[in-house]
Order: structure tokens, then C-alpha cells, then sequence
């Protein structure tokens, strides 16, 4: 980088608060550099009154400065001035609003309806407010807030107020008008109109209600009749609805409930009426086949035996209020066991078993269900602008979120239905490249020992380039080599749709860019650079998986309670208790193939860990989680850079070696071996940090610029440990029993090549804790008292 040119900032920590450590991530920082911090609304008319503070720890591309404790809370400017040369202006704890959301799906609400607002630092001291203004300007409207955080702002939409399309401001109570942020358009639509018509299935159709006769033909003839006059409800009053096929085109076969647009099946209640279908030979695929604009209400679903899934659908689906039991063991006992009641389940056909509720769609809401399934819960794939709330589940997963954009999961109650129920995750799965804007808030997990057994994990992998570029221009550049495109190595990307351009290392490293064309090797990005790349930067393209919010949720007796699995960025996991919960994971991840050019670039960066609470650290298991971290043992708040290469094989199952300076100048195809290698996971933020017990706090790896803070550890064996990598010895026994973190020996030597640096550890406190700082990396870090 050249000293003579102006520093940049384009990545700041916050929330943050008086006496509490602002991270900057950007360029051009050189020795003897200031951060200048104002408090707004400046008193001086004549502009900020600027406070310069000399950083805690200062790098090429890093700075850590701490805001003045006298100050109050609120929004702070903040720049680096280097002599004559000042940077940009970042305004630190102002309103950072990253979607919206109304009834209606993003960006679009309904009289009377709701809006949120999903983001950082949407309020402070708990007070904020949300206005509309009309396209011409001319009118302003404060929405009455019903929620109010610094991450989720709810607001009632007034039933009076006109349709049209406003202009949403939001305000966090503080920094005065520099501080009011413009979160774009809203469309708001008429109140919803009430069902044209209502048939009733037993008094209109002759239903029999008693679960003893079919019911197909009469819910079909309900349906057909309201889809000619453009939609109405289907009534089911109090009984017991029994479904043994579908008439569909005037014949009868074995297929799906089918729901045409603008139908609606509504029961009295959920106690009083079930549909319920009896054993198939051959599952159905679905038992309820929905494609967009309709709802399911007020009933319950009953089935067991061979099923798939129980309701299919696409965009604009609401269901509420539905009870499903879906138990392929019903009435029998253990499986293979003898039958109960003349009733056996035959173990010689496939295990086709589908999800519970999979929607494909945007705009969808499932709120208020009570669902037991074998399976999974909830297969939302691809779409956005949906709601999950105040669901209770018992199934064998909760849910996968794949490709999503824009959804809100909140206030589920999630217990494993067996002792081998797995784990959740938000993923990359189903030809995603692409997954961000989740709101993950208010859920409880329980109960979860099977496999992985993840109370939540990120997942999936897509890289596609590797290298450096070259003809670099404001909006794009060209690849200087081949990419991985076609390779049939997992991760490997077949086309680069929704891709990522990832600046890993040289100048501009740090920042990442939308693909939005390729042409060739011709690469066009969504936004110039801050910094824009030379031709010794490597820049990687990839998928995306992040900017989720998770927010207050619940792990009890499970693996890891919140995994972010590489890639990963400007994730926010905050407020977040755990009891018998294994490890907090933020894992970035470079791996070299076996046998292949290809190798899977995962980065993890920017991600934000805010008053977590671990309530009991102690969780099923022995020893500790550095290699396979869903085992249990201790808890760990676990901050990983993961480089390895495939070199071999046991018994089917790859190994694992550390990379070396050697294998890293292979992939890169250098000139010269580095001394260190590229840090694959960058500006990691640990505040506030809570331990009761049997718990600690681990930076290890090819990890930069982590700030561990304010945190209060308690009645636990170790504290907070920074290590280099360890090439460690593996024993012959995997088992729980072993050791999976062996001290330092001659054959478990620390590795200087995968070392974290920038490390800063300040303002913690111990409570009966036997080592509270440690590690082989730990004279790297700086700690202030």
C-alpha cells in the first residue's frame, strides 16, 4: 500500500458504547495514525467537535480506538487522520437497516397491517421511531411501535391510512438529523377483502363428519365450486374428516389435496376438527398440494404410515393454527417389532418421508401450528419476505432455510421427537449460492442428541475462483487464471449465479462485491470498490451466506447452540443463552482438495458475538471440540481459522494436514513461500461475553483483528486461550473419551505459519477461573487491564 494515499474506512464495529473498543477495518493506515471521534449533534455550529484517540493496536488495514467513558450514549462520527490526510466520515451507532418487512412480504404492507424494521442500532436506550412520508413529501406519519430493539423494529400500520407508496425514516433516538436514515420505499396496499363466499362441507356438501366415509369428493366439489367465483373458504365445522383419494379431471386416483388460488381451508377450531388420511401402500408425495395465494386454518391434520410431505407450497401461503401429527409409527411398537394391534410398520419399503411444511415461495406465514413430524419441520427453499412465528415443534430437525432472502424465524418452541433427532441450519443446499437477511430471534431448542444435533448451524459451499485479476476497472476486472467451474469436487460451483467477488489478501483485503455479470473472464461487480484491488491482490469468488441476525434464542441439551459454519459474514449472534449446549463456532475455512486443483475458500468475516449467556457449560461428553466440535465436552466460544489440505485417507474418511507455507505458495502459484499464511477469518467481535460455568473463550488459527471485551467468566477451568495451530499427534481412539486437545509436546507442535495476530483482550473479569489467560499465541495478543 502506498503511505501517500488518504486512509479508507469501509467496515466499523458497532453497536458500541461509552468505554467500549470501536474496531475500523479499511487501508491505507500507516504508523502514528489518530481516530477522531465526535458526539452528535455536534454543539459547534461550524461542524463536529472532534476528539482524537490514540489506537489500542494499529495495522495496514486495522485500527482499534476506544470511545471516551465520560461520554453518553449515542451516535459518535468517527474518521482517521494521518497528518494532512483524513479519511471519509463513519457515523458509529447510527440506525444500519438492512431489510424491511411488512405483512405483505419485503417492502410492502397492508392497512392496518405491520411493518419491521431488521437491522443494527435501530434504537438506543431502548427508544426510536419509524416515520412515513408521502411520495410528494408533503405529509409525515409516526408509526406507532409495538417492538423495540436495536436489531427488530415492529410498527403498526394505521387502518386509515391511504394506499400508495411512502418513504420510511428511521431515527434511534440519538445524533439528531445527521442521524436519520432513509430505509427506502413502502408499498402499502388496501385492507385485505373479506372471502366472497363460505360452504360449509357438511350442511352444503353432505361431509360425513364422523370419520367413517370418505370426505374426498365432497372437499373437492367445495374447492371447484368456490374457484369458479375467484375464491372463498371451505368450512369445516366441528367433526373428523376422513381423505382416502382425489378426484382430479374426473377421475379418481391416488394424488394430493390440491388448492387453487384464493381457497381457504378453515376449521371451527384446531381441537374440534381433523382431516385425517389413512395408510397409503405407497406415500403420497404430498398430502395437501397448494401452489400460491391460499391458506389452511383453524384444524388438524392427521396422518401415519407411508407420507411424504404434509403441505406443499408456493408464494403467499398462510397457514395458521394447524395441528399436524404425522407419525409413521402410530399404533405399532419399537420398529421391526411385533405388530400392536393387528397393526405392523412394514420395514422392507423405503423410507420415503418428506418434511412436514415445505413452501417455495416469498410472502408465506406459518404462525400458531403445533407440528409433530418424523422428519423436518419446516423446508423453506429460495424466496423472501416471510414469516415462522410461535410455532411448537417436536420432529427430527425444526428446519432448513436454503437460498433465502428476507425471512423472519421467531418465537418457536423446537424438542426432539427422538432420541436421534439432528440439528437446524440456514444453508446454501438445493443449487443456492446465495442465503441472507434472516431474523432469527426468541427460539428454544431442546433435546437434541442425534448426529450433528446442531440447535443451529450455517452450511453448504460454492467456490468458484481462486487467484489474482487482472485489466482492474471501477466495476469489475478480469480473472488471471482458471477457475473451478465443473470441478466435482464438493463445493465446486457450476456456474457463478449469484457469486461473490471475496478480496482475501493484498490491497483492498477485506472487502467482498456482488457478481452481477461474467462474460468470459470478464467479471462486472454491483458497487466500485473503497479500495479497489492491484494485480498482486487474491481475490476469491464464492457464495454468500450471511448479514443473519440472531437474536435472544434458547440451546438446551443439544450440540453446538449457534455454528457459523464458513462462509459467513456480518452475522450478529446477541443476547443468546445456552444450558448443556455445546460450542459457539465461528469458523472460516481454506481447504485444498486431494487429487484436484480445487480448493474451497470460506471466509469468515465481521461477525459480531453481544451478550451471550452460557448458564451451564458443562455438556455431554469428554474433552474438548478442536476436531470435531459437535462431540461436546466444555463449551467454548470457539473462533477458528481452519486451513487444511486433503492428503490421504483412513478407512474411506479423508484426513486433514495443516497448511504450511509450502502448500500455500503451491495454490497460489508465488514466486517465494510467506512467512504467515492469509487469515481466513477477520474482524471477529466478542462483548459482554457471560460464563457460569465450565466454559471459556478460543482464538485460534489463521484468525486477524479479534476484540475480546467487557466479559465476565466464571467457575470454569480455563478463561481465554489464543493459539497457533497445533499438528498434533491422532491417537487410535476417536471416541468421546479422548482428549481432543493435547498440551504442547514434540508430537503436538504449534504451528507459527497459522497463528492468530491483531488480537486484543481488555476489560474481563474471572470469577474462580484456574488459567484465565493462555495459549501458544497468547504473547501476540494485547491485553489491557
Amino acid at each position: 500500500m502506498k503511505n501517500s494515499e488518504s486512509p479508507i474506512i469501509f467496515w466499523h464495529s458497532d453497536p458500541v458504547g461509552p468505554n467500549e473498543t470501536v474496531v475500523l477495518a479499511g487501508g491505507n493506515f500507516v504508523p502514528g495514525a489518530l481516530i477522531e471521534f465526535a458526539a452528535l449533534p455536534s454543539k459547534s455550529k461550524g461542524g463536529p467537535d472532534w476528539t482524537a484517540v490514540k489506537p489500542l493496536q494499529a495495522g495496514e488495514i486495522s485500527l482499534k480506538a476506544v470511545i471516551p467513558s465520560e461520554w453518553k450514549p449515542g451516535v459518535y462520527a468517527c474518521r482517521v487522520r494521518q497528518g494532512e490526510q483524513v479519511s471519509g466520515v463513519v457515523y458509529v451507532n447510527a440506525p444500519d437497516i438492512w431489510w424491511k418487512q411488512g405483512d405483505e412480504g419485503i417492502d410492502r404492507a397492508r392497512q392496518g397491517g405491520w411493518l419491521r424494521i431488521l437491522g443494527k442500532c435501530l434504537a438506543i436506550d431502548d427508544k426510536a421511531a419509524v416515520t412515513i412520508r408521502t411520495e410528494d413529501g408533503k405529509e409525515s406519519i409516526a408509526l406507532e411501535l409495538k417492538t423495540v430493539s436495536s436489531f427488530n423494529l415492529k410498527a403498526k400500520i394505521p387502518a386509515d391510512l391511504k394506499p400508495g407508496k411512502y418513504q420510511v425514516l428511521i431515527s434511534n433516538s440519538k445524533g439528531g438529523e445527521e442521524a436519520v436514515r432513509d430505509a427506502g420505499a413502502l408499498e402499502l396496499l388496501p385492507a385485505k377483502p373479506a372471502p366472497k363466499a363460505a360452504l360449509n362441507i357438511v350442511d352444503t356438501f353432505g361431509a360425513d363428519a364422523t370419520g367413517m366415509k370418505d370426505c374426498t369428493l365432497a372437499i373437492v366439489q367445495a374447492i371447484e365450486r368456490l374457484s369458479m367465483i375467484g375464491g372463498g373458504v371451505v368450512y369445516f365445522p366441528r367433526g373428523r374428516y376422513r381423505i382416502d383419494s382425489i378426484l382430479r379431471s374426473g377421475t379418481w386416483i391416488k394424488s394430493p389435496l390440491f388448492i387453487p388460488e384464493n381457497i381457504t381451508l378453515r376449521g371451527e377450531s384446531s381441537a374440534s376438527v381433523s382431516l385425517w388420511w389413512p395408510d397409503q401402500e405407497k406415500a403420497l408425495p404430498t398430502l395437501i398440494d397448494g401452489r400460491n395465494d391460499f391458506g389452511i386454518e383453524n384444524l388438524s391434520l392427521f396422518t401415519q404410515g407411508y407420507f411424504s410431505t404434509i403441505i406443499t407450497g408456493g408464494s403467499n401461503v398462510r397457514i395458521h393454527n394447524v395441528r399436524i401429527r404425522a407419525n409413521r409409527f402410530y399404533m405399532t411398537n419399537n420398529p421391526g417389532g411385533a405388530p400392536h394391534h393387528l397393526r405392523a410398520f412394514p420395514q422392507e419399503k423405503p423410507a420415503e418421508i418428506g418434511p412436514a411444511i415445505q413452501l417455495w415461495g416469498e410472502n408465506n406465514h406459518v404462525t400458531g401450528c403445533d407440528i409433530l413430524h418424523n422428519a423436518c419441520a419446516f423446508d423453506i427453499r429460495g424466496g423472501s419476505g416471510s414469516l415462522i412465528a410461535h410455532n411448537t415443534i417436536r420432529a427430527a430437525n425444526m428446519h432448513g432455510l436454503n437460498g433465502t432472502n428476507g425471512i423472519i424465524f421467531e418465537h418457536n418452541e423446537n424438542t426432539g421427537n427422538s432420541m436421534v433427532s439432528g440439528g437446524n441450519n440456514i444453508a446454501m443446499h438445493m443449487g443456492a449460492s446465495v442465503c441472507k437477511h434472516t431474523y432469527y430471534a426468541h427460539n428454544r431448542t431442546t433435546h437434541l442428541y442425534g448426529g450433528d444435533h446442531e440447535a443451529f448451524t450455517l452450511d453448504g459451499h460454492a467456490t468458484a475462483y481462486l487467484g489474482k485479476v487482472r485489466d482492474i476497472r471501477p466495476l469489475g476486472f478480469a480473472l488471471d487464471g482458471p477457475t473451478f467451474l465443473g470441478d466435482k469436487t464438493k463445493g465446486a460451483m457450476s456456474d457463478m449465479y449469484g457469486a461473490v467477488a471475496y478480496i482475501i489478501d493484498g490491497r483492498g483485503v477485506g472487502q467482498y462485491r456482488w457478481v452481477t455479470r461474467t462474460e468470459g473472464d470478464k467479471i462486472t461487480i454491483d458497487r466500485e470498490w473503497d479500495l479497489p484491488p492491484d494485480e498482486n491482490s487474491i481475490i476469491s469468488l464464492g457464495g454468500f451466506n450471511g448479514r443473519h441476525l440472531f437474536i435472544n434464542n434458547t440451546a438446551e441439551d443439544t450440540g453446538t447452540m449457534f455454528q457459523l459454519y464458513p462462509p459467513n459474514a456480518e452475522c450478529i449472534v446477541a443476547g443468546n443463552r445456552s444450558i448443556h449446549a455445546s460450542n459457539i463456532n465461528s469458523l472460516g475455512k481454506l481447504r485444498k482438495a486431494k487429487d484436484t486443483t480445487f480448493v474451497r475458500v470460506e471466509p469468515s468475516w465481521y461477525n459480531q458475538y453481544l451478550d451471550n449467556h452460557i448458564i451451564a457449560g458443562n455438556t455431554w461428553g469428554g474433552g474438548t471440540t478442536q476436531i470435531d466440535r459437535w462431540i461436546g465436552g466444555e463449551c467454548m466460544l470457539n473462533i477458528w481459522g481452519w486451513e487444511s489440505y486433503c492428503y490421504g485417507s483412513a478407512e474411506g474418511e479423508p484426513l486433514d494436514k495443516f497448511f504450511n507455507s509450502e502448500i500455500l505458495q503451491s495454490i497460489l502459484g508465488e514466486s517465494k513461500p510467506r512467512a504467515k499464511t492469509i487469515p481466513i477469518s477477520r474482524f471477529q467481535i466478542i462483548r459482554r461475553h457471560k460464563v457460569d460455568s465450565n466454559s471459556s473463550i478460543r482464538v485460534h488459527g489463521a484468525v486477524a483483528d479479534v476484540l475480546i471485551e467487557g466479559s465476565d467468566l466464571k467457575c470454569s477451568r480455563q478463561g481465554i486461550r489464543i493459539d497457533q495451530e497445533m499438528d498434533y499427534k491422532l491417537p487410535p481412539d476417536l471416541g468421546q473419551l479422548f482428549d481432543f486437545d493435547p498440551a504442547p509436546g514434540e508430537e503436538n507442535r504449534p504451528l507459527p505459519f497459522l497463528s492468530p495476530e491483531g488480537v486484543v483482550i481488555r476489560n474481563n473479569t474471572f470469577h474462580d477461573v484456574g488459567i484465565p489467560y493462555s495459549g501458544t499465541a497468547l504473547n501476540e495478543a494485547k491485553i489491557v487491564e
